[in-house]
């Protein structure tokens, strides 16, 4: 049975996790411009198509940075809405994922992603978060929404059930990264000083 026909036969029992579809290489491409900004945090979000429980990832939907540093990035909340209403309303896609950067190797989200997130969730919006590092980590993460993540493609391998890394084949740059980041212990700890409340913030 293939991916697609399980989830369709899967879609109307809401425990069935919603499955995110997406390809190494958007992810290398989300990977480059969010860490193009110097030592700021990048932020952008995601769209694509839905099918079923199937939701794809394959949209970068860059917006207006209102503040950034090396721990914060908050989006100008006019340019986000336009974003989302362009998407939505002429072309029916909805938001799927809001990718940032974090610096060192610390992929685990901070209290203030997870805030994010909470608030998402409670809204009804069916978005997870996506943290990327600069050792070529990613990391995807929820609140209580039950979600797999389906990446095709090379260059990237699974290191646990929402934890990739881009192989050295594929990202020489990740010869830096620590020999063990899944538990989140290199991490510099400076995201728990911020206090906003938009993704990003750590």
């Amino acid at each position: 049975m293939t991916i697609i026909e399980s989830c369709k036969k899967n879609q109307e029992h809401v425990e069935a996790p919603l499955v995110y579809v997406t390809g190494s290489l958007f992810l290398y491409q989300c990977f480059k411009y969010l860490t193009s900004m110097g030592e700021n945090e990048g932020l952008h979000f995601v769209t694509g198509i839905k099918l079923g429980r199937i939701m794809t990832l394959d949209y970068m939907q860059k917006v207006v940075i209102k503040s950034q540093s090396q721990v914060h990035a908050e989006a100008d909340l006019n340019s986000l809405f336009q974003h989302l209403i362009f998407a939505d309303e002429r072309f029916g896609h909805y938001f799927h994922a809001y990718f940032h950067s974090h610096p060192g190797n610390n992929s685990h989200p901070s209290g203030f992603d997870m805030d994010y997130q909470i608030r998402l969730e409670a809204g009804g919006y069916k978005t997870i978060g996506g943290i990327f590092t600069r050792d070529g980590q990613m990391r995807f993460f929820s609140h209580k929404l039950p979600f797999i993540i389906e990446i095709y493609g090379k260059g990237v391998e699974q290191i646990d059930d929402t934890l990739f890394r881009f192989t050295e084949a594929c990202f020489p740059e990740s010869k830096a990264r620590s020999k063990d980041t899944s538990d989140g212990s290199t991490g510099n700890g400076q995201a728990e000083q911020n206090n906003g409340l938009q993704p990003g913030n750590g």
